[in-house]
């Protein structure tokens, strides 16, 4: 269940940070929120492959 609040999580800064991109600073900073967006792509990839790990584990 850690995982999945871990992807929701991830969910949630995605979204916050694409806000605060558009509607704050107005696309002035729309480089370093892709670079952002990208990192917390790739830590929501990694919460899903340790759930997938986690949960195949405990079938068996």
């Amino acid at each position: 269940m850690k995982f999945v609040k871990g992807m929701y999580v991830i969910l949630i800064l995605f979204m916050t940070v694409n806000f605060l991109s558009v509607f704050v600073f107005n696309d002035s900073y729309s480089g370093i929120a892709s670079w952002i967006n990208v990192l917390l792509f790739l830590l929501g990839s990694v919460f899903y492959i340790n759930a997938r790990h986690h949960f195949k584990r405990e079938v068996q």
